[in-house]
Order: C-alpha cells, then structure tokens, then sequence
C-alpha cells in the first residue's frame, strides 16, 4: 500500500511538473503578441473570457478604433485555471516587450495601476493602488511598452475573475496603464493576493463573486468561470438565482422619486411605504431598499455630504429612509449593501440571456418552463431561447419557429428576436430548419436572421433568394444593406450585377445603401460608385450638406492612398476632387 502511495505522489509532482513546463513555453510565446487585445487595448476598453470565444463586451472606445485580436498563447494559458497561477506570479515582473509598438494616449498616458477587486466581498481595501488619474508624476514616461509581465497580469485577471487591463481607453483620449512588470506597487499587491490562492479558496471565491457580485457583470464572469473550471458548482447557484421572486424597477424607481422623497415627513413616508407593500407585495421592500442604496451611491460619487443632497434633488436624504424604514446602521455606504433576496424584471432577463455556457439538464428544464408560461413576453420570451439554444431542444426550438409566419414580409420585432435567439443553435436539426426558412421567406429580416444560423459558404439557392428578395423590393430598409453585403462575401463573382441592378432604379435611398455596402475600400468601389460622382441630389440623414456623389466619393477615395476626400470641404474644393476621382474610376487598376 505504501509503495502504492508513493508512486501516486510521484506521478502527482510529474504531472505537476509537465503542466509548469508547459506554461512556462506559452508565457514565452505571448511575446510573439502583436495586436491589442481586451485587457492590453490602446483606443478601447472591455472584456471577456478568453475561453469562450464569444463573450467580449467593448467598453469606452474611439471611433474607428479596430476589434481586439486574441491571443492564442493567452487563451491556452486562461484554460488552465488555477494551474496556471503559480507560474504567472512568477512572471508578473516580465520585463520582456512583446511585439507591439509602444503605446500612449492621445491627450495623456497615466500610469495609474488600476486593480480591480470586488468590494462586496472585499472590505480591506488594497493600498497604493487605484491612484488618482491626473496626479501627474513627471517621473513617468508618455509611453508604454507592454510586456510579458503585462499579460501575465492580464490572464490572471481573467482565471481569477479579476478585470485586470495592463493598458484601456479611458474617456477622453487617456490611456490608464496599470503594468506590475513597471510598477512594484502593483507587483506587490497582486503578489500579495494571488500567490497562495488554492483551488478551494478559487472555487469559493467564485461562488462568491456569484452570489455577492458589486456589479451585474461580476456576476457573468463568475458564471462563465464556474461553467468552465468548475461546472459541478453551477447548477445549485443558477437555479437559486432562477428562483428569486422579481420586481418592477420602473415602479419603484417613480414611487421613491415622486412619493418616498417627497413626503413631508417620517411619519407620512412610513405610511406610503407600508401601503405601497401592502399592494405590491413584500418582494418590493427589497427593490426600495436597492434603489435607496443606489441613490445613496450616486452622491458619494458626487462627493456631496449630508448637507449638500438636496441640490441633486432629494428632499430627504437616501441614507434616512434606509436607517428608518429598513433598521440600517446610521453610517451605511453603498459598499455595505446586504445580499438582497429579489431582483428586478430587467435583471432577470439579463441573467436568463447569459446562461449560454453550462450544460445542466435541471437548467434547461426550468427555462423552459419560464418561456412557456410567459412565451409572448418580448423580452422574457427571446431570452430563455437564447439559453435554450444549445441544450438540447431542438425539437423544441424548431416548434417555436413554426409559430412564425415566415410568409408576412411585414417586420414583427418580437419573433425577429425570437429567430434571432434560435439562430445561435449550433445544433445540426435547428440549422437545416433555419436553411429551409432563409430558402423561402422573402421578408429581408427573417432572411438575414435566418442566414446567422446557417453553415457557410451559402449555397446558390441563397443567393437566388437573396437577389428575389431585392427585386421584390419597393423600399430601401434596413436590411437591403445586410443583404448586398452578404452577396458580396459569398457571391463576389455575381455581386457586380446585382449591386448595377439594384442602382438601375435610380433611387437615391439606394445609392445611399450601396455606398454604405462598398465604403470600406471594395474592389467594385470604382465600378460601381463611379457613376454616382455626377448625382447631386442630397441625402437625408447627415448632420451638414450631403450629395451622393460626396458620399460615393469617399467611397471610392478608400480604396487609394492617392486621392483624399472629405465631405466636410467646401463644395468647390470638394469638385475638384471628385474630378479627379472619376479620372481614378476610368483608370486600370495596376
């Protein structure tokens, strides 16, 4: 038995040790890393969790600033989990660059050493970090490498449910650097916090950023790290959350704002507040108590203090209605805000709509019970078949397809969602149903929707229903736009006679579309838009003056390095330009 024993040991260090060695050759591949990134952006900020391919949400961004890229090397080390921890406090200091062009703000680089910590969970606040934005310290340069050290810190973050951004887009023109491979401050804390974390204390870490999440986000992340390092946590947490009883933020929201605040006196907003509960239930008392609690956030963000709340437009203090009508300490913070047992209407949609990526049958079955008893909500409804999407139900998905009339070329919103829910199935059954429905409908938002759920490359039958969608067409909507794009991705040797056919009516909405269709440099820009440098009709829709043969130039003017155009010219400078620009459209390409 013994030696039993000490031969599992032995395979449990190797075991060990080939997973460290494997860590350490991804850590030495990020510095191959060459495009921004969630967590190392330059012109945006948002996040995600690298293991699902789809869960990145943008934050604050500049206009034209380009989507994330990721990292494989990041993504492989992310699905290691608490492995991988150890060997990434190790790198935190990783000074090596990676191959990225130093990066800096357009108005101001701070080095500010953002670290991001739950404070429901949380009550010893990490010390010098989290600076002050514009406490300018001449010492730092106006750029910022981005390191190995960086992206260390930024995979922790993600295994650790941690937003944790080596560089972000702060609003406006201000990149936040936060780099421990610079910054020993951070180093230390992060260090301090993450170098003995056991597997056990990440899982209840876990549970509780689900349970007690300082932001609903908080709580996603939480979800999709249990879903994918610890699925057996899952189920109990989410069919709790399922299980809260819900409220009308929209109601309470305007009996706090019109009646509790405007009470002459205590006595008065008691009353309102027992009668109010009376009527709606007790369920409400925690949606007053979360709306005090958030107004009471909103002035210590504003800094105001006791004396001061009446010019944000309270006539009695947030913090009094808690202490009297809810017994909470008379120096309550947000921060200090109890787990609350109900959730509002909007909340729960959002919760359903996340539930993409566990795979628990109980799950399942309590969704769709949800969806049947409230399967005309239009909300409610769109959200429980999104979570049912990849679960298992196909049969009954493709039921809920049957309940649309995929005959009315007349928009309906709320089966649009519907379809849109379905169409993320990557289920084989639901995708040949969507195929079928995209064959033969011919209103363009159930086509376009449909197509979302089908295999590419599309066959012909979708391209002659596409080309009959638009000759149908009377009026230029929306999704004629949707649909010459799709032709000119996957039909592009028969996009150029669609796109001369759908101008051929001369309508000037339509050569709006086309010009929205080819404005990112096409190679059937020229071709196509040369003709519309002669309209001078306007166009609705623009803040200033704008022809079509403008909008067509600017256009045409990127697919060259040579010829500039800006619409925002004077007219005639801008018809100079466009003289030249048909001398271009005439033009051989080299």
């Amino acid at each position: 038995m013994r030696i039993i024993l000490v031969i599992m040991f032995c395979l449990s260090i190797l075991q060990t040790s080939r997973a460290s060695e494997k860590i350490e050759t991804l850590i030495d591949k990020l510095v191959t890393v060459s495009e921004p990134g969630f967590g190392y952006l330059v012109y945006s900020s948002g996040t995600e969790f690298l293991p699902y391919a789809d869960t990145g949400m943008m934050g604050a961004q500049v206009i034209g600033a380009g989507q994330p890229v990721r990292s494989e090397p990041l993504r492989k080390i992310v699905e290691q989990g608490i492995d991988a921890i150890p060997t990434l406090i190790k790198h935190i200091g990783d000074e090596r660059k990676i191959n990225m062009k130093p990066v800096q703000g357009f108005s101001f680089t701070g080095f500010i050493d953002l670290y991001d910590f739950n404070n429901r969970t949380r009550k010893d606040v990490p010390s010098n970090v989290n600076l002050d934005l514009f406490e300018k310290d001449e010492n730092h340069p106006n750029k910022h490498s981005i390191t190995v050290g960086d992206l260390c810190f930024v995979a922790l973050g993600q295994i650790v449910n941690r937003r944790f951004a080596a560089t972000k887009y702060v609003p406006t023109g201000i990149l936040a650097v936060s780099s421990p491979s610079y910054s020993k401050q951070l180093r230390e804390v992060v260090i301090k916090d993450w170098q003995d974390l056991t597997r056990e204390q990440h899982i209840q870490q876990l549970i509780q950023d689900f349970k007690m999440p300082d932001h609903e986000g908080r709580q996603f992340g939480a979800y999709l790290r249990l879903s994918f390092y610890y699925p057996e946590f899952v189920e109990t947490l989410v069919l709790k959350q399922l299980n809260k009883p819900v409220y009308d933020a929209d109601k309470i929201s305007n009996f706090v704002s019109d009646k509790l605040y405007e009470a002459g006196n205590k006595e008065q907003q008691q009353k309102l507040f027992d009668e109010f509960i009376r009527i709606n239930g007790e369920t409400y008392a925690g949606g007053i108590m979360e709306s005090l609690y958030y107004d009471l956030k909103y002035l210590e963000e504003v800094g105001q203090d006791d004396l001061e709340f009446r010019s944000s437009g309270f006539k009695t203090h947030p913090r009094e209605l808690l202490v009297q009508l809810f017994d909470q300490p008379a120096n309550i913070k947000f921060a200090d805000r109890p787990y609350m047992s109900s959730m509002p209407v909007s909340e729960r949609i959002s919760f359903i709509r996340s539930l993409r990526y566990d795979k628990s049958k109980k799950v399942g079955e309590v969704l769709q019970r949800i969806y049947l008893a409230d399967s005309e909500e239009a909300e409610i409804a769109p959200a429980c078949l999104l979570a049912l999407a990849n679960r298992g139900y196909a049969e009954f998905l493709i039921d809920q397809l049957r309940r649309i009339d995929f005959t009315n070329t007349k928009h309906n919103e709320f089966y649009w969602e519907c379809l849109a829910s379905i169409s993320t199935s990557k289920d084989r059954l639901v995708q040949d149903k969507l195929l079928e429905i995209a064959e033969m409908t011919t209103n363009p938002g159930y086509f376009l929707k449909a197509l979302d759920g089908v295999k590419k490359p599309y066959s012909q039958s979708i391209f002659k229903q596409a080309k009959h969608i638009l000759e149908l067409s009377s009026e230029t909507s929306y999704y004629e736009e949707g649909i010459l794009e799709m032709i000119g991705e996957q039909f592009p040797d028969r996009a150029k006679v669609v796109y001369q056919n759908y101008l051929a009516t001369g309508s000037v909405d339509r050569a709006k579309t086309m010009c929205n269709v080819l404005w990112y440099g096409s190679s059937l820009s020229k071709e196509i838009l040369g003709p519309l440098l002669d309209d001078r009709r306007n166009l609705t829709g623009f803040e200033s003056s704008m022809r079509v043969c403008d909008r067509a130039a600017t256009a045409i003017s990127h697919t060259t390095d040579k010829i500039k155009f800006d619409s925002d010219w004077s007219l005639e400078r801008k018809d100079m330009v466009i003289i030249q620009l048909k001398k271009y459209c005439v033009t051989p390409d080299q």
